[in-house]
């Protein structure tokens, strides 16, 4: 799903529907939209926005970059999940170094689940991104 930003491609009333209509009664959007969904503040405001037009329960993940650390405390508390794009994506919110999935996995409580994308780039799974690995969040 593309909202906010890309509703051209497809929005909440869409692809609802093509979810019930594949027998999908919830779904989960990702969080790299125009803005990512990096704080409480925009990830409320569309979250709310999915309840009012979609067809089916969907769920907004959250996203988390370097700069946007100091908002984890608070989506974690809403969110249903995190997920950090270890390679480029629309939305432009991916992770720049590695250093960064450490950083952004002690900032995020074990629950909620913490997902990567598998990196193209970076081959290295994200549970060893490094010999010394403080990644307590359980990633998907």
């Amino acid at each position: 799903l593309r909202v906010p930003g890309g509703e051209h491609k497809e929005d909440f009333p869409s692809g609802s529907a093509a979810a019930v209509a594949g027998g999908f009664p919830r779904i989960m959007a990702m969080p790299n939209t125009q803005p990512p969904l990096l704080s409480y503040e925009v990830w409320s405001k569309v979250q709310d926005q999915a309840r009012r037009e979609s067809l089916c329960d969907v769920l907004m993940y959250c996203g988390a970059v370097a700069s946007s650390l100091k908002n984890l405390s608070a989506l974690s508390s809403h969110a249903p999940a995190l997920k950090v794009y270890l390679d480029p994506t629309y939305g432009n919110i991916n992770i720049q170094q590695i250093d960064d999935l450490e950083r952004i996995a002690a900032a995020w409580p074990r629950c909620p689940p913490m997902c990567t994308d598998r990196s193209r780039h970076r081959p290295t799974d994200a549970r060893s991104c490094s010999p010394k690995s403080t990644i307590k969040a359980p990633i998907c």
